[in-house]
């Protein structure tokens, strides 16, 4: 059975992201029952993982892929880098 995937940015739309990026914050996924949901930004949560930045006055969303702060925030650095 072929899964789906998501197709990678191109550089130009990470040109196009990197120019008009404001802010880019990792979050926690959507509110679970979790002890740590009254702080999205806390690193002990292991909810997924994602991007949220905004951009012309559009929000945009990305997964992270993972359920680790510390996997999550080496992506964005990378996210950033290249």
């Amino acid at each position: 059975m072929e899964q789906d995937s998501i197709a990678p940015l191109t550089n130009e739309q990470k040109d196009a992201i990197r120019a008009k990026l404001q802010t880019l914050r990792l979050k926690t996924g959507p509110l679970v029952v979790s002890k740590y949901r009254a702080d999205e930004f806390c690193k002990r949560c292991a909810c997924r993982k994602h991007f949220r930045w905004s951009s012309g006055g559009t929000q945009y969303r990305r997964k992270a892929g993972t359920r680790s702060w510390v996997e999550a925030e080496e992506k964005e650095r990378n996210w950033k880098i290249s």
